[in-house]
C-alpha cells in the first residue's frame, strides 16, 4: 500500500524560529488589519465600520484582496522555503498600507461634510488598521535580513545519504580491487602478474 506521508510532506511548513518569525508576525498583523474592517471607522453620535452606511465598499474589498494575497505568499514562503515569495509579499502589503492611508483621507472628508448633528471623528478601527498594515510592511522588509540565518538541519548535509553513498562507492571500489584476477603475461616466458595488494 502506498504511503501518503511523502506527498503531504511537500506541503508541510518547515519553521525556523530565528529566521521565520518576521513572516509569522507579518501574517498576524495582516490578519489583524482585516479584522479592523469590523471595528468602528467613524466614532461619535453614530458609529460606522468599513461596511456602514455611506461608506464606499471599494476600499474594504481591496483590503480583503490584499490581505489574502499577503497571507498566501507568506504561506508559500514558509512551505517552499524560498525568500522570493517573502519579497513578492511586499507588493500587496504596500498596497494594503496605501489603501488605509487613502481611506483615512476619505473618512476625514466624509466627517467634514457630515454637517451639524454632533462631533464625529476617525474611529479606532481605521487607525489600528493603518498601524497593522504598516507593521506588516516592516516585518516583510525585515525578512531578507534574517534570511541568512541557517535553517535547522543545514550544515549537516554531508552526514546524510550523500556521505553514505560516497562510502559505499569506496567500498565497492575496494571490493573490485580485491577480486581482480591475475593478469595474463604478454609473453610466454614472463611469470603471471599478481593483482595489486590492498595494503598499498
Amino acid at each position: 500500500m502506498t504511503n501518503p506521508s511523502p506527498s503531504r510532506s511537500r506541503f508541510s511548513v518547515r519553521l525556523n524560529a530565528a529566521r521565520d518569525w518576521p513572516l509569522l508576525a507579518a501574517g498576524a498583523t495582516a490578519l489583524l488589519s482585516f479584522i479592523m474592517l469590523f471595528v468602528p471607522w467613524v466614532s461619535g453620535f453614530v458609529t460606522l465600520n468599513a461596511f456602514g452606511r455611506n461608506m464606499q465598499i471599494t476600499g474594504p474589498a481591496l483590503i480583503i484582496v490584499m490581505v489574502l494575497a499577503v497571507i498566501l505568499l507568506i504561506y508559500c514562503a514558509l512551505v517552499v522555503d524560498r525568500p522570493r515569495y517573502a519579497t513578492f509579499a511586499l507588493i500587496p502589503a504596500a498596497c494594503l498600507l496605501t489603501i488605509y492611508i487613502i481611506k483615512i483621507g476619505d473618512v476625514s472628508d466624509l466627517i467634514d461634510q457630515s454637517g451639524p448633528g454632533g462631533a464625529l471623528s476617525v474611529g479606532v478601527g481605521l487607525w489600528l488598521g493603518f498601524v497593522f498594515a504598516l507593521a506588516t510592511v516592516c516585518f516583510l522588509a525585515l525578512t531578507p535580513i534574517l534570511d541568512r540565518v541557517p535553517s535547522e538541519g543545514r550544515g549537516r548535509a554531508h552526514t546524510g545519504p550523500e556521505a553514505g553513498g560516497t562510502s559505499s562507492g569506496a567500498a565497492g571500489f575496494q571490493s573490485e580491487v580485491g577480486t581482480e584476477e591475475p593478469r595474463t603475461p604478454k609473453y610466454p616466458w614472463e611469470p603471471p602478474k599478481a593483482p595489486p595488494s590492498q595494503s598499498a
